[in-house]
C-alpha cells in the first residue's frame, strides 16, 4: 500500500512547529527520524493531512551530562547512544537496551522522541523510561515534565496532546554498583520483542537488596511494573533459588492473555534474576532456578507445545544415549528459535526412535508419549516413514 496524499512541511524551530501543530490540530503528525510513522502511513493505519518534519531542528539532539543524570534530546539517535562510550558507563542498562533495538539501519535514523511519542509495548526505551522513573520533557502553550509512569496510558497512546512536542529525556544518575539486566526474545534477531523484562537493584552492606524496580514489556497494551517481585525482592538477600518462582509468578500473571508470552516473560525474568548475581555464568547450579520457574507453565492451560516439549526431552534424557541437538537444548542453547519450533524438531527426533520401539504402532507411540495420535501421524509422515495400514 501507499501512504495516503499529505502536506509537507519543514519547522524551522521548536516554535515553529509549534505553530504548525497548532494551525493543523490532529490533522498533523510530526516527523522525526521517521522509522515508526513511515510504515504506519505506508499501511495508512494514519492518514494525517499535514506531516511536520522537525528532523533538522539541532536544539533537540543534544547529549547532556551531569551529576544528577542523563539527558537526551528527542532528536537523539540509537546510533548516538551506541556510540556513545560515556552513556555505556554512567547509563549502562540504557545502552544495553538499545543494543536490541531493531537493525543498524533502523538505529541509524530511529530517535528517542519517536520512540516515545510511538508508545510500542514491545519497545525497548518505554521500558527503559518507566524502570528508571525518567522524565519526559514535553513542549506545547506550557512547557511540562511527565514522568514514565504517567507518560504512557494504552496501546500506542500517551499523555501528551496533539499541539505537544517531545523535546527531550532525562534519566536519573545511575549508582556504580547497581545491579541490573536486560533480558528480551524476538523470533529473529532485530525483530519486535515478545517479551522481555529489564530490572535493577542496588546491595545494602549486608547483601540485601535495595529499592528493586523490576519492568516487563511486550506483555500488556504499555511497560509494566512487576511491583509483586519487587515487593518480595526489597530487604531480602537476593537468593536465585528462592525468588525464580516468585518473579516468574508474577511475570505470568501479567502475560496470562498470550501462552507463548507468558513462557517468555518468565523465562526471561529468571534468566535476569540469575544474571544480577553472578549466577549466571554457573548453568549447572542456575538449572533448579529454571526448573522450579519452568512447573509454572503445567498450571493455567500453558502452552502445548512447551508441554510436549518439557515431556519429550524429560524421556530422552533418561535415556541414556541423548542426542547432540537434546543436550544442547538442555543446556540452554537454542539459538534464535521459538519453543514451538524447538518442540517440532524434538519430535522429529523422538516419535520415530519410539515407532520404532513400539513395533510401529501409532497409538501405542501416543499413549507412551502422552500426545494425540494425529500428532504422531504428521511428524512420521514429515521424517518420511511410511505407516503401515492400522
Amino acid at each position: 500500500m501507499k501512504a495516503s496524499a499529505f502536506a509537507y512541511a519543514r519547522a524551522t524551530s521548536i516554535g515553529n512547529a509549534l505553530e504548525l501543530l497548532a494551525a493543523h490540530g490532529d490533522k498533523a503528525k510530526l516527523l522525526s527520524g521517521g522509522q515508526s510513522l513511515m510504515p504506519m502511513l505506508a499501511f495508512r493505519m494514519l492518514a494525517p493531512r499535514v506531516v511536520v518534519d522537525i528532523g533538522r531542528l539541532d536544539e533537540l539532539k543534544a547529549i547532556a551530562f551531569a551529576a544528577d543524570g542523563l539527558s537526551l534530546g528527542a532528536l537523539v539517535r540509537w546510533c548516538d547512544i551506541e556510540r556513545s562510550a560515556r552513556i555505556a558507563t554512567e547509563q549502562p542498562l540504557l545502552a544495553e537496551a538499545v543494543r536490541h533495538v531493531a537493525h543498524y539501519q533502523i538505529r541509524n535514523r530511529g530517535t528517542v522522541g519517536g520512540s516515545l511519542a510511538h508508545a510500542d509495548p514491545a519497545a525497548e526505551l518505554p521500558a527503559i523510561a518507566l524502570l528508571c522513573d525518567a522524565t519526559i520533557e514535553v513542549a506545547g502553550r506550557h512547557v511540562r515534565q511527565i514522568s514514565a509512569a504517567d507518560f504512557f496510558t494504552g496501546l500506542l497512546m500517551t499523555a501528551i496532546s496533539p499541539d505537544e512536542v517531545i523535546t527531550g529525556v532525562r534519566f536519573p544518575a545511575w549508582p556504580a554498583k547497581r545491579r541490573w539486566a536486560f533480558e528480551e526474545f524476538s523470533r529473529r534477531k532485530g525483530d519486535f520483542a515478545m517479551a522481555g523484562v529489564a530490572l535493577y537493584y542496588d546491595e545494602a552492606r549486608d547483601g540485601t537488596a535495595i529499592a528493586p524496580r523490576i519492568v516487563g514489556f511486550g506483555i500488556g497494551n504499555t511497560p509494566m511494573r512487576l511491583t509483586k517481585a519487587e515487593e518480595v525482592l526489597r530487604g531480602s538477600t537476593v537468593d536465585p533459588a528462592r525468588l525464580a518462582l516468585d518473579y516468574a509468578h508474577d511475570a505470568v500473571e501479567l502475560a496470562k492473555h498470550t501462552q507463548n508470552r507468558r513462557l517468555i516473560a518468565h523465562a526471561f525474568v529468571w534468566s535476569g534474576l540469575t544474571y544480577c548475581n553472578r549466577f549466571f555464568d554457573d548453568p549447572e547450579a542456575a538449572r533448579p532456578c529454571y526448573d522450579q520457574a519452568t512447573a509454572l507453565a503445567k498450571h493455567d492451560r500453558a502452552d502445548s507445545a512447551w508441554e510436549d516439549l518439557q515431556m519429550l526431552k524429560a524421556k530422552v534424557l533418561r535415556a541414556g544415549s541423548v542426542h547432540p541437538t537434546l543436550r544442547a537444548w538442555s543446556q540452554g542453547a537454542t539459538g534464535e528459535k521459538t519453543f514451538q519450533q524447538i518442540s517440532e524438531e524434538f519430535a522429529e527426533l523422538i516419535i520415530p526412535k519410539v515407532w520404532e520401539r513400539e513395533g510401529r504402532k501409532v497409538s501405542r507411540v501416543a499413549a507412551r508419549l502422552s500426545i494425540s495420535p494425529k500428532k504422531v501421524r504428521r511428524i512420521l509422515a514429515r521424517v518420511g516413514r511410511k505407516i503401515p495400514p492400522s
